[in-house]
């Protein structure tokens, strides 16, 4: 597991990295006032990768493995984002490790053939990035995965990077990083368990947000 843990550490940097520049290209922002649709998205980003850390873990019974892990030479990310969003990717710093970077459509038709259904793919609600990525990071190398996400606020299980920028990673493997979690350790964890049970503001946001982009060919 030694190249997954560096390859960890190459895609918290380089989303540190955009998150720095993605706020400096913000700087005209006086205010970052909306703290209730902040803490909105932060809801359902954690709802969204806690359904994702399920979905693999379910992938993973019916193969023994995790989505492009069985590749143990070539390491693969996927931009977990919407086609309005993709754009935002490009700026992200490609690691320089051998890798293959496979879009989400692609991720989404693996998890649904294997599974033998139809899933609902879970993507940051923030249309446009603002103190950090609007996108999630998926990535897989010898075996396991990692799956990183941004957050607005802070929280004990996250690492703060910034104001208002937080990660964390969800993973296959449990290792000394505060912010890297197995599914099981996050189901566990209480306050995780009452961060995701948060009622939202605006309940049904994500279900017409997801509408509304598939109507104009923006989703995935």
């Amino acid at each position: 597991m030694k190249n997954l843990k560096l390859i960890l550490k190459v895609v918290i940097a380089l989303t540190v990295v955009l998150g720095v520049i993605l706020f400096l290209k913000k700087d005209q922002v006086l205010e970052y006032y909306e703290t209730r649709y902040a803490r909105d998205m932060d809801i359902i980003r954690l709802n969204g990768l806690k359904d994702l850390g399920l979905l693999f873990e379910e992938y993973e019974r019916s193969v023994g493995g995790y989505p492009f892990g069985s590749n143990r030479e070539l390491a693969s990310i996927v931009f977990i984002a919407t086609k309005e969003q993709n754009k935002y990717t490009k700026t992200a710093i490609k690691p320089d490790f051998p890798h293959q970077v496979i879009g989400v459509k692609g991720l989404i038709d693996e998890i649904e053939r294997v599974l033998g259904r139809e899933i609902l793919m879970p993507f940051d609600p923030q249309r446009v990035p603002l103190f950090r990525p609007n996108f999630y990071v998926y990535t897989t190398s010898d075996g396991g995965f990692f799956l990183t996400i941004s957050l607005y606020g802070e929280y004990s299980f996250a690492t703060t990077v910034s104001k208002n920028y937080s990660l964390m990673t969800l993973s296959s493997e449990t290792d000394s990083f505060e912010s890297q979690w197995t599914i099981d350790d996050l189901l566990t964890h209480p306050d995780f368990l009452d961060a995701v049970a948060e009622e939202l503001n605006k309940p049904r946001y994500v279900e017409k947000l997801r509408k509304k982009l598939a109507k104009k060919g923006l989703l995935f």
